[in-house]
């Protein structure tokens, strides 16, 4: 091992999963909000309304699924950044990395398992939330630093 090797410091890979799960789950339900407000801001207040029991149970279970999702995601991306320190390349690699699996779902999930959720949100507002959710995820460092 060289000497360059030893002063190598990484983050924990359960503690970096967790705190991108955790920020993941809290930016989607930032960026459906987002989304949904941009796309009709009637049905965005129907759905803050459903939130709190005054509006269908579907609303409940979109909520879920999307901190779902977002954790997934956000987990996976701390996982994967855990040796990768600096807050620039991070903002970019979530600049990157997450916009272009929102192309890639776009493209070619939505139009093939959920055609009505294609048709009803603009392709514009999705990229962009996906833009806003990967530089989320990018701004939480690597924890529980130990030597490599």
């Amino acid at each position: 091992m060289s000497r360059r090797d030893e002063n190598r410091w990484v983050g924990h890979p359960t503690w970096s999963a967790a705190g991108g799960a955790a920020v993941g789950a809290l930016a989607g339900l930032l960026v459906l909000a987002f989304i949904d407000w941009r796309v009709d801001p009637e049905r965005f207040a129907a759905h803050v309304r459903g939130m709190f029991g005054a509006g269908p149970r579907i609303v409940g279970w979109a909520l879920l699924a999307t901190c779902l999702g977002g954790a997934l995601l956000g987990g996976s991306f701390g996982r994967l950044t855990r040796r990768l320190f600096p807050v620039v390349p991070r903002i970019v690699e979530g600049a990157v990395l997450v916009p272009a699996l929102c192309i890639v779902i776009y493209a070619f999930g939505l139009p093939r398992y959920a055609p009505y959720v294609a048709e009803s949100v603009p392709f514009l507002w999705s990229f962009v939330g996906a833009l806003a959710f990967g530089i989320c995820i990018a701004l939480v460092p690597p924890i529980g630093l130990r030597r490599a």
